[in-house]
Formats: structure tokens, sequence, C-alpha cells
């Protein structure tokens, strides 16, 4: 019994495995990119290191978890298909200075 692999149910070992890597990266991004700067005023643990946030201005409660929200959306679709959305955010920055979730209010 002990010289088995651990799978979930209905899946294979190798599913298994791809399961735990993506909900394991997900949960690290979650925590490293909401959860650390939620309390910290913006700032993830390399931008603490040197001093940077990436909130641009004090946000109430509301907007704050909108800004949070939009944040995450932009860098999981660059984590997901890295060649077409980092043009278009490169561009987006280039022309407007800003990164999209930087408009919420």
């Amino acid at each position: 019994i002990w010289n088995r692999a651990f799978v979930l149910p209905n899946m294979s070992a190798a599913e298994t495995v791809n399961w735990c890597y993506l909900v394991s990266g997900i949960v690290a991004l979650v925590i490293v990119e909401v959860v650390i700067p939620w309390f910290r005023d913006g700032s993830t643990p390399g931008g603490s290191f040197v001093r940077m946030t990436f909130e641009t201005h004090p946000r109430t409660v509301g907007y704050r978890l909108l800004f949070y929200v939009a944040r995450s959306v932009v860098l999981g679709m660059l984590l997901v298909f890295p060649v077409l959305v980092a043009p278009v955010l490169v561009v987006f920055y280039l022309i407007l200075r800003k990164m999209p979730y930087d408009y919420v209010p």
C-alpha cells in the first residue's frame, strides 16, 4: 500500500501531479500578489525589499478590492497567454504610462 503513487480520484498519477502544480501555483500567486500586498500597503515581498508599492494612491476598501481583482486578472492573463497579452500591455503602458488596473479610482 505504501509503494503506490498518490492519485486523486478518477485521475492518473500524471494528471494528479499537474493538478497539484496548478493549485499550488494559483495559491502561491494569490498569497504573493494579493494577500501580502493587502496587508503591506501594496508591497509584494520583493517590493518590500526595495521599498516599492504598486498602489498609486489610497483607495477605499471597495475600490481597493476591485483594484486587486483587476490586477490579478491582468497578471493571470499574462501568465496564461503571454505571447498575446505582453505586447498589448507594453503598448498600453508606452502610450498611457499606466497599466489597465491603475484606472480603478
